[in-house]
């Protein structure tokens, strides 16, 4: 697919209508503008006001019930290409830069250290045997490179073994002919 007949997505067509908007706007007007699903419209405007690019202005009521919407302004105008949400990063095309959701978010919690990625990866390893884990990690990264080497040396000695060989053949084949 060329650069024109790539298909436009739900959160591109947000992005658009809300550097459109002037005034404050509710995830519902976007939803309805951009024809992309609420929930949707929800989690995008959500991830794009933990990166700083929405502002909360206020509050409305939703027609004529108790519910409230949230009203949001667009305060990073970035660039026609919307920004892409990636495993707690948001990617900017515009800028370039990468965005880590995740930690802006535990640092307005007020959490010191993430545990959390830990706690997936290792289960319910205590610290010693993270600390022992770690280390054995670190002796096999050293290991792994003296393999490595060693195999290049071994390639080395080979080739230079091969070219001994024919050069000591050619020399007996020399002594053979003069004979």
């Amino acid at each position: 697919m060329t650069q024109c007949q790539r298909k436009i997505t739900a959160r591109q067509r947000a992005w658009s209508v809300m550097m459109i908007f002037k005034d404050p706007f509710a995830a519902r007007d976007v939803a309805r503008l951009s024809e992309s699903s609420l929930s949707n419209t929800r989690k995008y405007i959500g991830t794009l006001s933990k990166a700083g690019y929405l502002k909360i202005v206020g509050y409305r009521r939703y027609h004529n019930s108790n519910k409230k919407e949230t009203l949001y302004r667009l305060i990073k105008k970035t660039g026609p290409k919307a920004p892409k949400q990636h495993n707690g990063y948001l990617y900017d095309p515009n800028t370039d830069p990468e965005i880590n959701i995740l930690k802006k978010t535990i640092r307005k919690v007020g959490v010191v250290k993430p545990k959390i990625c830990q706690r997936k990866k290792f289960g319910t390893l205590g610290t010693k045997e993270l600390s022992k884990l770690n280390i054995l990690e670190q002796e096999n990264r050293k290991l792994k490179n003296t393999v490595a080497e060693l195999s290049q040396y071994k390639l080395a000695m080979q080739e230079i073994l091969s070219i001994s060989v024919r050069r000591c053949a050619r020399i007996d084949l020399n002594r053979l002919n003069a004979c």
